[in-house]
């Protein structure tokens, strides 16, 4: 039994091979993976990586090392929990390559099981669905229905985080938009009573049409006749706790607020604090790292809080207790963002003239809030008071601080305090059922202008986010950056967030051709499908599968078509290939993995024949599949599935028929469709296809679309070159044969034909010919791979200048 440590660097791995003990394996995961043209690629040959597959699942412990980075890497880690299946692994959290950190790190991990790890899994694989798939689909639809400028949706990425920011935010901006400002009447009575007046008060409001109603009860309260008795008196005192010490994420809000900084630009900021402040000539690092999510202080730094405390505020104003901390895995491994130095001459206004404008806010800014951490906690007086007025119930509650605490240093530093700038407080020797009327003042109609409704600040906008889609305050972040660098929010006085015209004309293309992906209702199922899945109580496939719905959803009304896809339940698998097997088909496994084409498969293959659409030819028949083509029920159409297969090889497209399949029926609804990555030339490139009738070839062919096209039906003269090559390449079923040549001799010809068992001839010469026969031939990837062995076992280099794709 192993002990396996995974690590995403070869940086961090050769660090771990000088101090981690023998018996721990490192394994780095960009030696076995990785990403090319967004999917992954495993770097080491299949016996290895089997052998490394079993050898993990046996480990008696795995630990995997997370750090700043891990999102870049994330895909392989993924990549690895589904080929290892890795059930259970010990999560290291590590911000530094420290020996002392490393350890506290490896003392400190947590251990991820089972569920999680399939939370962690479903996450990513949603994400990447909106990131990669839908993102692709809505960028070529903005383009094309001149919704956002070219360059617009260029620099267009979406993401599910972006998505919900956009179901909220509009939603919101909406409200405020349609909003008609208006006031309505509220009746008071007023009282003084040792020289205190105060106001009691209920919850009826009148509009302007209830002026009857408002004089009617305006005379019932006002009645000399009604006792005017107090039934109740709470008298209460509220602690005002003291914030605690700063994290990344909460400086990053906090000075959004404040100052309006975007989080992005805090970080910035901060990192030049922690780098260092050239000062009287000596550069000082002025706080602790940023990098942090623990609010722990430590006892060195405490005791200089202490005396500075102390000696400007006195000792009253220190906290001499524990607060309750949520302590997460960072708490005791990491140290709050505080000050490095507490004397008097680096009070943030003794060194302003040392720092910029940024630097000196967000530096005091950390400065006091820190010292407030540690003081006693405010006090206000939250006192009740109910008055009965004949039948009617009024009341009212002070808000008088009668200790400041904290907030003697601190009122302006904190953002969500709630605490009214109008002083309500309840006279001392009040008591319950004294009476008042002797106390009375007046009663008082008194306007109350409707609110509008609120924008969203970054503080309330994080609030929703992590409470509503389980998002992390690192992520919304992240989240609030991204909404601002591709200009789809700005952010106002006091950092209320309003969305740009860019955002709304997003959004509302997108609430008309795909509502649920800015349905705040599917957010949250998705949310509530997370917390099933981390308890064990929901398969994964069916959040992903909810998300594909979508995807397929939105292709179809877009008339837009793509490969990559997820993988499906085993289940419709089976039922694919036993569909399959009744109807004397093959389902390659490129079909097998594929969820969309999957599921059309078995709905449209169960029990009756498949049909794909109108005829173009004809135009009352339906186009149906045979062994070797695509006919119409109707008229003498005829489509060769060889010749559709041999179309997108000369363009470096190396497709099944059974996607082509999916193709077609939108070529035959929508008249054409858009192919990403076709090659030619060097260069790759995107084009529209469409199917139409080459009188030259005298045959029905796929063909690129023409924008001068006038019916799907008419002939367009193509490209004298594409045509050209097209004919010449093209061979009959049965004598199709191609082979790749690759300079060198002396291998094993038995032994290639063992390992590789697609391959149906080799010849040995001066070249080694290998040939492939029918549609096993996957030229660049069968050539890849057996490149790639032969260079291994014979220890020798092929030139790729050598290599040749010829018909025989």
């Amino acid at each position: 039994m192993d002990n396996f440590i995974l690590v995403e660097s070869k940086e961090i791995f050769e660090k771990f091979s000088k101090i981690i003990p023998s018996e721990f394996k490192i394994i780095n995961l960009t030696e076995i993976y990785a990403l090319k043209k967004n999917k992954i690629e495993i770097l080491i040959n299949e016996d290895d990586y089997n052998a490394l597959s079993n050898a993990i699942k046996e480990a008696d412990n795995l630990y995997i090392v997370y750090t700043d980075n891990y999102i870049n890497f994330q895909e392989f880690y993924i990549k690895s929990f589904e080929d290892f299946e890795i059930e259970f692994f010990n999560k290291v959290t590590l911000d530094n390559l420290e020996i002392n950190n490393i350890q506290y790190a490896f003392n400190a991990a947590i251990e991820i099981e089972h569920n999680e790890i399939n939370y962690i899994i479903a996450r990513f694989k949603i994400d990447k669905i909106i990131k990669s798939n839908v993102s692709k689909i809505l960028k070529w639809f903005f383009k094309k229905e001149q919704i956002l400028t070219d360059e617009e949706a260029e620099k267009l990425d979406i993401s599910r985080l972006i998505l919900y920011a956009a179901t909220i935010i509009i939603k919101n901006q909406d409200k405020i938009n349609s909003f008609i400002p208006d006031t309505y009447d509220k009746i008071g009575v007023d009282y003084i009573y040792e020289n205190i007046q105060f106001r009691v008060k209920n919850n009826k409001k009148f509009k302007k049409d209830m002026q009857e109603e408002l004089m009617m009860y305006f005379n019932i309260i006002s009645d000399s006749k009604n006792e005017h008795t107090i039934t109740n008196l709470d008298r209460k005192i509220k602690d005002i706790p003291a914030p605690l010490p700063l994290t990344k994420t909460r400086l990053q809000k906090e000075c959004s607020y404040l100052f309006g900084f975007s989080p992005k630009e805090t970080l910035k900021i901060a990192k030049e604090l922690f780098e260092g402040i050239e000062i009287a000539g000596e550069k000082i690092s002025l706080i602790t790292s940023i990098n942090t999510n623990s609010t722990r202080i430590d006892k060195g730094k405490k005791f200089q809080i202490y005396n500075l405390i102390n000696k400007y505020f006195g000792k009253d104003f220190y906290f001499n207790g524990t607060r309750e901390v949520k302590e997460n895995s960072e708490y005791q491994l990491k140290e709050a963002i505080v000050p490095t130095k507490y004397e008097e001459e680096f009070f943030p206004d003794k060194i302003k003239s040392f720092l910029s404008e940024e630097q000196y806010r967000i530096y005091y800014f950390i400065f006091w809030i820190t010292i407030c951490s540690e003081m006693s906690n405010a006090q206000m007086d939250a006192s009740e008071i109910v008055v009965n007025i004949g039948t009617e119930k009024m009341k009212t509650e002070s808000n008088k601080i009668i200790f400041e605490g904290w907030l003697v240093r601190g009122k302006e530093l904190v953002t969500n305090l709630n605490i009214s700038d109008t002083i309500v407080e309840i006279p001392l020797n009040l008591y319950p059922s004294m009476r008042l009327n002797d106390f009375k003042i007046d009663t008082v109609i008194y306007p109350v202008p409707e609110r509008t409704p609120m924008r969203y600040s970054t503080g309330r906008f994080f609030e929703k986010t992590n409470k509503d889609i389980l998002a992390e305050e690192e992520e919304i972040s992240l989240l609030i950056d991204d909404l601002l660098e591709q200009k789809l929010i700005v952010l106002r006085a006091k950092s209320m967030i309003e969305p740009t015209e860019k955002f709304n004309r997003i959004y509302y293309t997108l609430e008309e051709y795909a509502p649920e992906l800015v349905n705040e209702t599917f957010f949250i199922e998705t949310f509530l499908a997370l917390v099933k899945i981390n308890e064990g109580k929901l398969e994964k496939q069916v959040l992903i599968d909810m998300y594909m719905k979508q995807l397929s959803i939105l292709r179809e009304k877009l008339g837009y078509s793509e490969v990559k896809e997820f993988k499906e339940d085993n289940w419709k698998k089976e039922e694919a290939k036993k569909i399959a097997k009744e109807n004397n088909q093959h389902l390659p496994k490129h079909v097998l993995d594929n969820n969309v084409i999957l599921s059309t498969y078995i709905k449209e293959n169960e029990n009756r024949v498949e049909k794909f659409g109108i005829c173009p030819n004809c135009k009352s028949g339906e186009i149906c599949e045979k062994s070797k083509s695509f006919i119409c029920n109707k008229c003498d159409f005829i489509l060769w599935k060889n010749s559709v297969l041999k179309f997108f090889e000369i363009f470096g497209k190396d497709i099944e028929i059974e996607i082509f399949k999916e193709y077609l029926k939108i070529i035959l609804s929508k008249g054409k469709l858009l192919i990403e990555n076709f090659y030619s030339k060097e260069v790759f490139f995107n084009k529209e296809i469409t199917i139409e009738y080459s009188e030259k070839y005298n045959k029905w062919q796929v063909t690129f679309f023409n924008n001068k096209t006038k019916s799907n039906v008419q002939v367009i003269e193509e490209n004298k070159d594409i045509e050209t090559k097209t004919n010449d390449e093209e061979l009959n079923d049965d004598e199709e044969l191609n082979k790749i040549i690759i300079d060198f001799n002396g291998i094993d010809e038995n032994d290639l034909k063992n390992r590789f068992t697609y391959i149906k001839n080799i010849k040995i010469g001066s070249d080694t010919i290998i040939y492939f026969e029918g549609e096993d031939f996957v030229a660049i990837k069968n050539f890849q791979n057996i490149k790639l062995y032969i260079e291994e076992k014979y220890n020798i280099k092929i030139s790729e200048d050598f290599i040749k794709i010829d018909k025989e």
